[in-house]
């Protein structure tokens, strides 16, 4: 069984929906979660995007994940 590693949360399911599209079309593996996560005492709903660890670089470059968390906000705004 291939061992699937997180490379992103995202905050809206529209952004997850395109990061799970970009990567299905490019013939990545994901899995989704839905997760919650606690943020200054509230809850807020978000989604982990998983990817087999061979896949990881590649999907980190289809998606341009840089150091500073940049594409996140772009699938956020792009969503809404």
């Amino acid at each position: 069984m291939d061992q699937y590693l997180p490379i992103s949360i995202i905050g809206t399911r529209g952004g997850a929906n395109k990061a799970c599209e970009k990567l299905e079309n490019a013939g990545v593996p994901i899995m989704l979660q839905f997760i919650e996560v606690e943020e200054a005492g509230e809850k807020i709903s978000a989604y982990r995007l998983l990817v087999p660890m061979e896949f990881r670089e590649a999907s980190l470059t289809l998606l341009g994940i840089t150091a500073d968390g940049s594409v996140i906000e772009q699938l956020n705004a792009k969503a809404a």
